[in-house]
């Protein structure tokens, strides 16, 4: 009996290589789920700069139906762009920054620039301009339209259509 209670022992918790294996694939896991996480907030962050910039745009171009110009109201001021278009996302942390630009009587340039959590983003800044012409903008580029800067490609439609 002695020899058989012995073998036969009730066992009690886990062992080391149980563990290690529990560890394991909870890490593989955790490798798999926060690359794919953090893509979804970027896109959903990408998604929201384009909304603002639409938003923005059409808020403009209502101004420009009233006041027949860009860049004064019908009072002939100056227009600035409301608090409410200058972020995306309108509320929580902020992921691009709304500026209106080449502010003139027929022209108008809205550029959506990474900032904070998505500030290296792969896509750079989004623009759009009173031609509804879109672009991702080229540090590069001198301008303050679209011309020169990505307008196709797989880069832009990767930005822009996601």
């Amino acid at each position: 009996m002695t020899h058989r209670t012995r073998w036969h022992r009730r066992r009690e918790g886990i062992t080391l290589v149980e563990l290690m294996v529990v560890v394991a694939i909870l890490a593989i896991l955790a490798a798999i789920a926060i690359p794919n996480y953090s893509e979804a907030v970027a896109r959903s962050a990408r998604k929201d700069a384009r909304t603002a910039l639409s938003l923005a745009a059409q808020w403009v171009e209502n101004n420009q139906s009233r006041s027949r110009r860009f860049d004064q109201n019908q009072a002939a001021t100056a227009i600035t762009l409301p608090a409410a278009f200058a972020r995306a996302p309108e509320a929580g942390t902020v992921r691009y920054n709304i500026a209106l630009g080449n502010l003139t009587a027929a022209t108008y340039t809205l550029t959506a620039t990474p900032a904070g959590p998505q500030a290296n983003d792969e896509c750079g800044a989004f623009r759009i301009d009173q031609s509804g012409a879109r672009c991702l903008v080229d540090a590069a580029v001198a301008g303050t339209g679209c011309a020169g800067h990505t307008t196709n490609g797989a880069l832009f439609d990767r930005c822009w259509g996601r």
